[in-house]
């Protein structure tokens, strides 16, 4: 013998409701930075100059004090591509480039930092360069 139980349940879903925040909550919280770098050459020899093509935005606008791409070389050394100095970003996409001196071959790791207050904040992702 088989028992079947059939249950209906009704249930009107409604718009969440807003609640304001306050500005100087805004003001307090950590903001949201997303950034992207492109190399060109991708695959460069070994002796060449790589620019790398930064494009980054914000979920507002905000100064920042400091901007780089820090690099890291094979052995492990790390050494900061300086960005224009007082750099505003925003919700629009900004972009700006830097230029490495020659490379040696190997594995190099870069990624965007900055520095709004006194400390430099690091953004992940890390990108690898290979140079042969």
């Amino acid at each position: 013998m088989t028992l079947a139980c059939l249950v209906f349940v009704g249930y009107q879903l409604t718009q969440p409701k807003l609640i304001a925040v306050p500005e100087s909550d805004i003001a307090g919280a950590i903001p949201l930075i997303v950034g992207r770098i492109d190399a060109t050459p991708e695959v460069p020899s070994a002796g060449e100059r790589v620019t790398l093509h930064v494009q980054i935005s914000a979920d507002r606008a905000m100064t920042l004090r400091r901007i780089a791409v820090r690099l890291q070389d094979p052995a492990g050394q790390t050494r900061d591509l300086q960005g224009p100095p007082s750099y505003v970003v925003g919700t629009t996409s900004q972009d700006f480039e830097v230029v490495t001196q020659p490379l040696g071959a190997g594995v190099y790791r870069y990624w965007l930092v900055y520095e709004q207050t006194d400390e430099w904040v690091s953004m992940e992702p890390f990108f690898a360069l290979y140079v042969r």
